[in-house]
């Protein structure tokens, strides 16, 4: 309970908020508060440069993400979003805040064939594929034979 505690005061959740992502994330009671969940939220929110309303926002939308790595995981694909799509990190925190699942997609097996395809089939530079996901981060979870080749 400790754990709760911590999270609904670092995030300033409701108890509805707090029970909704309980319910989605039950492992968030594995999580260590000073060294897995602050770690995390400060390292979300000074990458993607967030304020605490999108922080939380984003926690509620995917809590899930609060057990991946850093280093292994989070890091490795929004210096993808960023490098290869020319976004800043602002940018690619307004990508994630509108979807934040996006970080639970595998690099190789999604974001880079789906990138690679819109390029190639569309004839767009990494720029433009970019301003495409900005505004549509969806974009990225479709599958290439099912939703995007007639």
């Amino acid at each position: 309970e400790a754990r709760a505690d911590w999270l609904q005061e670092r995030l300033s959740l409701q108890s509805k908020d707090l029970n909704q992502i309980v319910h989605r994330y039950p492992r968030i009671f594995t999580l260590k508060p000073m060294t897995n969940l602050e770690p995390k939220l400060h390292y979300l929110q000074c990458r993607l440069d967030l304020d605490d309303k999108t922080l939380r926002s984003i926690i509620k939308k995917s809590p899930s993400l609060l057990g991946l790595s850093t280093e292994d995981n989070l890091e490795p694909k929004l210096f993808y979003l960023q490098e290869l799509l020319q976004l800043n990190s602002t940018q690619v925190g307004k990508v994630v805040s509108k979807s934040p699942s996006i970080l639970g997609l595998n690099v190789e097996d999604s974001l880079k064939p789906t990138v690679a395809w819109l390029k190639k089939r569309l004839g767009l530079n990494g720029m433009q594929v970019g301003a495409i996901v900005k505004k549509h981060p969806s974009i990225l979870y479709y599958s290439i034979p099912n939703n995007m080749e007639p």
